[in-house]
């Protein structure tokens, strides 16, 4: 479950995670192989450790800790469409 900033609670969403990513790498050089493993890899980060819950800014601080050069655009859109 993802935990939203006004308190709801709703399904974790990958593809919603990776249409925010690719929104944010679509002029850049990121393959979808590299997409896919970063979402792989919050995935595993966030949902690995038995939490069965995480907010939508633990999840834009996974995004921000690959090297992906696009990750501080991604977060500074998903502040917006997150919070809705």
């Amino acid at each position: 479950m993802v935990i939203k900033k006004d308190g709801r609670r709703e399904v974790f969403d990958r593809w919603k995670l990776k249409a925010g990513i690719l929104k944010a790498v679509e002029k850049r050089p990121v393959s979808l192989e590299q997409v896919e493993a970063l979402i792989d890899d919050v995935e595993k980060a966030l949902f690995g450790a038995s939490e069965h819950e995480v907010s939508t800014v633990s999840i834009g601080e996974s995004v921000t800790k690959w090297p992906m050069s696009a990750s501080l655009r991604f977060t500074a859109n998903s502040r917006i469409s997150m919070s809705s």
